[in-house]
């Protein structure tokens, strides 16, 4: 706020001094003119601060947005990760009809305890 009160004092007092003049040197001259059309001046560019401070808080609300909804997607993702290196190891040690050796039981056991109820795009609990 600094930055345009300043230059709007100045130009304030300016005028006030030029006010303080006998009533016959009251006119527009080249100085007046000056005077108001720098204040104007400042008023503007004051306005277009605010309007670009708004867009930038508007930027970065956005931002922050997209920001959590890729990380629920990332959420979502490693889950289906998970998901699908435990369908990889069932399908491992199943080959052929006969256990994989290289692949041990508790393996298997815990690759079934896949949840069945898992809805794609939808935040695990364990996520959150």
């Amino acid at each position: 706020a600094t930055c345009v009160e300043e230059p709007m004092d100045l130009t304030a007092t300016c005028s006030s001094w030029r006010k303080q003049r006998v009533n016959k040197e009251h006119i527009n001259d080249p100085v007046s003119t000056a005077l108001h059309e720098h204040r104007m001046t400042v008023l503007s560019a004051h306005q277009d601060l605010l309007s670009q401070h708004q867009n930038e808080k508007t930027n970065l609300k956005e931002l922050n947005e997209r920001r959590e909804r890729l990380k629920e997607d990332l959420r979502d993702k490693t889950a289906s990760l998970h998901i699908d290196l435990n369908c990889l190891t069932h399908e491992a040690i199943q080959l052929n009809g006969k256990n994989w050796a290289g692949v041990s039981k508790q393996k298997l056991a815990r690759s079934m305890k896949v949840d069945r109820g898992f809805i794609p795009g939808a935040v695990p609990v364990s996520a959150r």
